[in-house]
């Protein structure tokens, strides 16, 4: 899938967009692992996680976490240079071009959807144990149910 960026009119491969994914493979291989009574916790992660109605309905517990811009593209810029797949300048248009327009226009609405917003700029690790609590307490209730 390609996209236009909207004010430069250059064109990038586009993987910051829901059609992207192959998401009824994706949506099959979660209900595979759900029903996969071996299988006590089952984690999606991804920025459309919360996008997709049919994978928000099987879901438990849903948790965004919110980052502000800068420090997603601070993220990004570190990511693509440690791999070495993008130059500097390559990853900053590629950014301020269409990431940042499709989080606004696809990912910052689906934070309504979530139960729990997690502040991913802080360094603490106080929503991860607000989760694995909640994870806990589900399993616990789980197991003395069965």
């Amino acid at each position: 899938m390609k996209t236009i960026a909207p004010i430069t009119q250059i064109e990038y491969a586009e993987h910051n967009h829901p059609n992207a994914l192959d998401i009824e493979n994706c949506y099959k291989d979660l209900l595979t692992a759900i029903s996969d009574k071996s299988i006590d916790v089952v984690l999606v992660d991804g920025v459309f996680a919360l996008y997709f109605n049919q994978i928000r309905a099987t879901l438990d517990m849903k948790v965004f976490v919110d980052l502000k811009s800068d420090e997603r593209l601070y993220r990004r810029i570190k990511r693509s240079l440690s791999n070495e797949y993008e130059t500097l300048d390559e990853t900053a248009n590629r950014y301020l071009d269409t990431v940042r327009y499709r989080h606004d226009e696809f990912v910052e609405p689906t934070r309504w959807h979530a139960d729990i917003i997690i502040n991913g700029t802080w360094d603490t690790n106080l929503g991860v144990n607000i989760i694995a609590s909640h994870i806990e307490a589900q399993l616990g209730d789980n197991h003395d149910n069965t």
